[in-house]
């Protein structure tokens, strides 16, 4: 008899905006299918991600999806909708916000994560 231990994170979906090399900028989700509310998806073999979206969520999500490029001169705008948005979901940016604002500010988590299974 062989047992598999399984992994289930609970998580939320996240905003990153990436920089382009016009200047530009792009938002991304890493929710791609927001037709469900909850969304099981893969990251390893053995670990799962289960989403449990928001009508907001959803929402957001898909304006993000028709892949709109904000340009140099949108980026004050940007803040105030990202400053918006982060009710609902999470944002990851390096752009520089202003002091009032009420997002903080987490260190990334470098450590390195190894899985070992066995070949059989």
């Amino acid at each position: 008899m062989i047992f598999l231990t399984l992994e289930l994170i609970a998580t939320q979906p996240v905003i990153n905006i990436v920089k382009l090399k016009d200047g530009k900028c792009k938002l991304e989700s890493d929710v791609l299918d927001t037709r469900n509310n909850v969304l099981i998806v893969k990251e390893t073999n053995m670990r799962y991600k289960i989403y449990r979206l928001t009508e907001s969520q959803r929402e957001i999500i898909g304006a993000i999806q028709k892949g709109e490029k904000i340009p140099e001169e949108g980026m004050e705008r940007l803040r105030q909708v990202l400053k918006h948005f982060s009710r609902y979901i999470g944002i990851q940016s390096d752009l520089s916000m202003d002091a009032d604002d009420q997002a903080r500010e987490v260190q990334p988590d470098s450590r390195i994560r190894i899985q070992i299974l066995p070949l059989d």
